[in-house]
Formats: structure tokens, sequence, C-alpha cells
């Protein structure tokens, strides 16, 4: 805290003005005000009632303070004290504190989207990557979705969503970002997780209705499948069979067409998951109102989604009056973790059309892609064929560009990491679908530190990192040295981030923004 302030008085910023302050951030082409070992983040210098709020770092740590030449009383909790001439105050990154930045600077809350920009979604699972998330995204016209965690995720970690929330918060504000971020909850599979993780208010939310959804339709003959929906509410028979059965529906030169038995098993398919949807639905426009958008997912389904499955899913929670941002389904071929697409790229590029026509006619929303990241072969078609309409999520991909940062920096390390991912992977196999083969990942003493970093081009080495990394970061000697290392070199682990996600954001064809 002491050398932070240093800084601060050395620079003199308390005797500047808030437009000299941001024209300081703007042409500096260094992030830091720096003396000695300790920075403050230029664009996080900001003025509230003469009282100069920054975010600074330390050889060690990150700090957020508020300093003034005279003594104050600030919305945080804690009393001022007097230091190098001026009076501090150490505002700790929490959820609470969180909230009172969001009403001191109102750019710092997440919000839903009201544009027509591509939605990406940053996933930070380490809580330190966010500021490079802005960055990046600051050059593309582009809607980022910074506080996206699962509760799959959060419970690997041990990380709470309160939390996660904060921390892209306080980000948000570290970088002086003023063109507004979600935050989503995702993968909420019960109320349960819907009524925890809305307490962490986040602009959307991520209703995986996957449990409530039948998957043994393959298996059901034709007097099973009528049996079937004999059982639900005669309104509902009678209803559904009016609206769909034998039906056409010409979308944006898209047709579909209910064959016989389609709108039956659609029915018995997703009656009890879109029932979830409206109960889930009707909460959060209680408690949150319209500042809280939600996306629906069946992207973790046995089976394929068929385009008259998207028609009817859409079709019915617009007919029951539930507002959706968009819909995420299960495509042809495979969208695992951390690597490229496996499948038939014209069977993805038919279908995807045929959902983007949906996705524009229907209660118009965004084509959700799960396991968006590194599908490089799939971005021109994603990108053109919705017109930018979509909302991609990544996840994993910059803790895999954290991971590659630390083999180049600290082999040793990298190998205790490597070592813990073999040991987690068959307790992580339980909870992501993937088709990795470990054994085609080179053994360990047979790859010298300075091939570390060729492991990331293997596609079996991507995804055991990737879904191993709870097990990684619960050994909290491990974590404790992989957040040190990345802290001290946050300039290479934040040009190696910048780097992955432009090939990403480029590759689907999002324009950028002009400088200035």
């Amino acid at each position: 805290m002491r050398d932070i302030i240093q800084v601060a008085v050395r620079n003199k910023l308390l005797d500047q003005s808030q437009e000299s302050l941001d024209q300081a951030a703007a042409s500096a082409r260094e992030p830091l005000y720096t003396a000695g070992k300790a920075g403050i983040y230029r664009t996080s210098c900001r003025f509230r009632d003469s009282v100069l709020y920054l975010v600074g770092r330390t050889e060690t740590d990150r700090v957020m303070l508020a300093l003034s030449k005279t003594q104050f009383r600030s919305a945080f909790p804690g009393k001022p004290q007097r230091m190098q001439g001026v009076w501090a105050l150490e505002i700790p990154m929490t959820f609470p504190n969180a909230k009172k930045l969001w009403d001191m600077f109102p750019f710092t809350r997440p919000v839903t989207t009201k544009s027509s920009l591509p939605g990406i979604g940053f996933g930070d699972r380490l809580g330190i990557t966010t500021a490079a998330h802005i960055r990046v995204a600051k050059q593309y016209k582009l809607f980022p979705v910074l506080a996206q965690q699962s509760v799959r995720e959060l419970s690997a970690l041990g990380r709470s969503y309160q939390q996660t929330v904060a921390d892209a918060a306080f980000a948000v504000f570290q970088e002086g970002y003023q063109d507004g971020y979600g935050a989503d909850a995702d993968h909420m599979r019960s109320m349960r997780d819907v009524r925890d993780f809305a307490k962490a208010e986040p602009s959307m939310m991520t209703l995986d209705i996957s449990d409530f959804v039948r998957g043994d339709m393959d298996s059901l003959d034709n007097r099973s499948l009528q049996e079937a929906f004999r059982k639900l509410p005669k309104k509902e028979q009678s209803r559904i069979r009016r609206t769909y059965s034998g039906k056409s529906f010409n979308l944006s030169g898209t047709s579909i067409r209910f064959r016989p038995g389609d709108a039956e098993r659609c029915a018995v398919m997703y009656h009890s998951g879109i029932e979830f949807a409206a109960k889930a639905s009707a909460y959060l426009h209680k408690i949150r109102g319209e500042d809280c958008t939600i996306e629906f997912t069946v992207d973790e389904i046995p089976v394929d989604t068929e385009l008259v499955d998207h028609f009817y899913i859409a079709s019915e929670l617009e007919a029951r009056d539930i507002p959706f941002y968009s819909l995420a389904f299960r495509f042809p071929g495979a969208m695992q973790k951390g690597i490229d697409y496996k499948g038939d790229l014209r069977a993805f590029r038919s279908t995807f059309e045929g959902f983007a026509a949906v996705a524009a006619s229907v209660s118009p929303h965004r084509v959700g892609i799960h396991s968006g990241s590194d599908k490089f072969s799939l971005y021109p078609w994603i990108g053109k064929l919705s017109r930018g309409s979509y909302h991609l999520k990544t996840s994993g991909t910059s803790w895999l560009v954290a991971v590659e940062t630390i083999a180049d920096i600290s082999p040793d390390l990298y190998r205790r990491i490597h070592e813990k991912a073999m040991e987690e992977f068959p307790k992580a196999l339980a909870r992501y679908e993937i088709d990795a083969d470990i054994n085609k990942v080179p053994a360990l003493d047979k790859v010298r530190d300075r091939q570390l970093k060729d492991l990331l081009s293997n596609p079996h080495w991507r995804q055991l990192m990737h879904i191993s990394y709870g097990g990684i970061l619960s050994d909290e000697d491990i974590k404790k040295d992989i957040m040190q290392v990345l802290h001290k070199n946050e300039d290479a682990y934040f040009a190696a981030i910048a780097k992955h996600f432009r090939a990403h954001i480029d590759g689907l064809g999002v324009e950028t923004r002009k400088a200035g």
C-alpha cells in the first residue's frame, strides 16, 4: 500500500484534473505509472468528490485505494489513514464493495446488451485475466460478457459467483472500460442454482434445461410416443397438434416442416424443460425485472438438435411470453473443449444456416455457441451466416493460455501442474464429455523445457489441461505459485491472451473499432 501511495505522490496524481488523467491514459504507451517496483494503472485513476480512486500493483498483489489530500468519508467501509502526506483507504475487492463501486461508478455495473453487436463470453477461471479480455474487447465492435462462470466450474474451483462478478467489476474499473459488459450466470440447472446465482445480480443467466429433457426419444416407437404425449394436459395436446402437426413454415428461404410425429416428439421431449424455463424466467423477472436477459441451452443433451426442435422451442417460449436473448443447441459433430471442431463442416454449415434463419424469424434472438473457443474452422461460417447475431462462449481457453505462459517462464512449475493434471484427469472426465486419449500426450520426462510449449498444439493435451483445472487449482501451493508467476509476468500473459483472442475474433469477422 505504501509503495502504491508513493507512486501517486511522485507522479502528483492528486494535483491533476480528471481530464488530464484521462488524456495521459489515452496517450501513454505503458499501462502503469511506476516508482520502484510498484505501479498504478493509468486507466483506473478516477476522481469522485475530490477523492482519487485507483488500482495499483506491487510485486505480489493488486490493490484498490482511495486517496485524498484531506480527511474524507467514503461509501466503502474503513477509516482513511494518514500516510506519506495523504489520506489513504484500502478497498478490498469483495462483492459488497463491488456493489458500492456500481453505485459510485455506474459503468462498472454489468448490463444487458441493447445492441445488435456480437456477444462474446470471456471466462476467467483465475479471476486475474479479465483486464486482458477488456483490452482485447475494446478493439472490436462486440459486447463482452466478462463474469461468465458455470455451476460446474465454480464447484470445481471452490469459488463463488459473487466473487466472479466482483473480480469483473474491479477489472472494468481498473481498465476504465465504459462501453458496457455483461455478467452471465452460466448453466443453471435447477431453481436452487437460479436463486443462489441471482444474488450476485447478473445481467444474463443461462438456463440449462438438459436435465428436464427426455433423452430416450430414439428408443420410443410410435405407440410409446403417443402414450407419452397423451399424458400431457389435454388442452396442450390440442394446441400443439393444431399449431404444428403437418405444418410447414418458410423462414428467410429456410423451410421448416413438421413430419408425422414431430410435434408429439418435441412436446414430449421438451415439455418439462419449458415448464422449468417458465418458472425460472418468472422468478428472474420478479427480482431482476428487465436487468437480466436469458439464454436457454440444451447443448449437453445426448442427441443433436433438429431444426424443427429449434423452431418448436422458440415458438413455445414466445407463446408463453418468455423473453430470451439466445438459444444454444447441440450441433452435429463434436464441440469439444479447447480444440477445433470435429465433424463434417458441410453438415455444420447447413445446420447453422437453418438455426440462423429460425433465430432471425421467431421471437428474434441469437444463436448460442457453447464450447466455442478454438473452433477456428467454424468461425467464418458463424460470422457470415448469422450476420453477427450470435453469442459465443469461451472459458477454459484463457486457462490454457495461462498454462502455456507458465510453461515458457517457469518450466518447473509447469511440470508440477502437468503431474497434477494427469492425477486429476480421471475424476474430471465425470464432469465433461471429451474423447482425449492421454496416452497420446508425450511423457513429461521425454520433453525438454524448451519443448514444453509445443504441447499446446497437441489436442489431447489441450483437453487434458482444459478439464483438469479444478484439481490443479485446489492445490493451494500450486495455485499460489501460478498466481504469483502470472502476476509478476502480467505483460507476457496479457500479450498471449490478446494474441489468442484476436485470432478468435478476427476469424469471426468482427469489425474493429477506430482508434481514439
